[in-house]
């Protein structure tokens, strides 16, 4: 009886080791799956995206927001082979992101209110025509930013990574300007 429960014993004690040797050999060359991806948002799919006051972009291409009534975001160029605009909306935030795109690409959007811009690494940004109490600008790796026609009557801007902030002097006079960060301000016409 001794030599079978030693025999059994053994035996379980192999398979147990076996098994952890199997995890641990497939833990270690184990190769991840690759995230999924995502294809652009087509023009019919960016005509559908609606009520949003916040954007959060980053990309290979310039962005524009203008105020009007009613909600747009348009890329340009639109042809598909140049690049991957991707936009969706996420509670009350566009979320836009690209890469590839041809060098000039920009993407364009329209909207009645404009609480908050959080810009990531996109060449440049537009801001024009927007009123109201108070805006928000988050920017990191945007070298360029230029705002137009605004009647904000509070703006904070922080600037994370060195860039130029233009503003106009109508932008300018209609408010208060609080600047954190990297940015050169310069006033112009």
């Amino acid at each position: 009886m001794k030599r079978s429960r030693l025999l059994i014993r053994n035996t379980l004690l192999t398979l147990s080791g076996m098994v952890v040797l199997y995890v641990g050999v497939n833990r270690l060359f184990a190769v991840a799956e690759p995230p999924p991806v995502q294809q652009p948002t087509s023009a019919t799919e960016l005509a559908a995206l609606r009520d949003f006051d916040a954007i959060e972009v980053s990309g290979d291409f310039s962005l524009d927001i203008v105020q009007q009534t009613g909600f747009s975001v348009e890329v340009a160029p639109p042809d598909a082979s140049q690049g991957d605009v991707v936009a969706t909306r996420r509670e009350s935030t566009l979320v836009v992101r690209g890469d590839r795109n041809a060098a000039g690409g920009r993407v364009r959007v329209t909207m009645p209110v404009l609480r908050q811009v959080s810009a990531y690494r996109i060449p440049a940004l537009s801001v024009s025509g927007f009123t109201g109490d108070g805006l928000s600008l988050l920017m990191e790796h945007v070298p360029l930013v230029v705002l137009r026609g605004n009647g904000i009557r509070q703006w904070h801007i922080v600037a994370s990574q060195k860039g130029e902030l233009q503003i106009d002097k109508a932008t300018f006079s209609a408010g208060k300007v609080d600047l954190a960060g990297h940015a050169t301000l310069t006033v112009i016409d």
